[in-house]
């Protein structure tokens, strides 16, 4: 199986945070994992238990920081099963700029994004730190 390249993924992600500001980053979050899936489903990995695993996770999030760290709904649950995933999926979030924050205080346990898409563009993490793609 081949994976993808992060620039296709990038591309993708680009292409649905363009356009309109006006956006429901709802329907752009279901058409990225729509999109992502239907390409993901011959780009499983076997895991340790010879399950699938999916190679991308698309996650909401309620807010998220600079270093693309996200809050997410309580009880780390999405943290602790992408930390627990080898390989390690590309994770990508989704909310809406206003959720920004300056840090959300990362916890050991947190797992920063590696792109968080919201109406202003797509973001991808470097060098810890989101930096928008052009």
């Amino acid at each position: 199986m081949t994976r993808r390249s992060d620039l296709a993924d990038a591309q993708r992600a680009q292409l649905l945070a363009s356009g309109s500001r006006r956006h429901d980053l709802h329907r752009v979050a279901l058409a990225l994992e729509a999109s992502l899936l239907e390409e993901s489903l011959v780009d499983f990995a076997r895991g340790a238990w010879r399950v699938l695993e999916p190679r991308v996770i698309v996650l909401p999030m309620v807010g998220f920081d600079e270093q693309g760290y996200r809050l997410g709904y309580g009880g780390a649950y999405f943290d602790r099963t992408l930390a627990g995933m080898q390989p390690k999926p590309l994770a990508i979030g989704v909310a809406y700029e206003l959720a920004r924050l300056a840090t959300i205080h990362p916890q050991s346990w947190d797992v920063a994004m590696d792109w968080v898409v919201t109406e202003r563009g797509a973001f991808r993490r470097e060098g810890g730190a989101l930096a928008l793609q052009q």
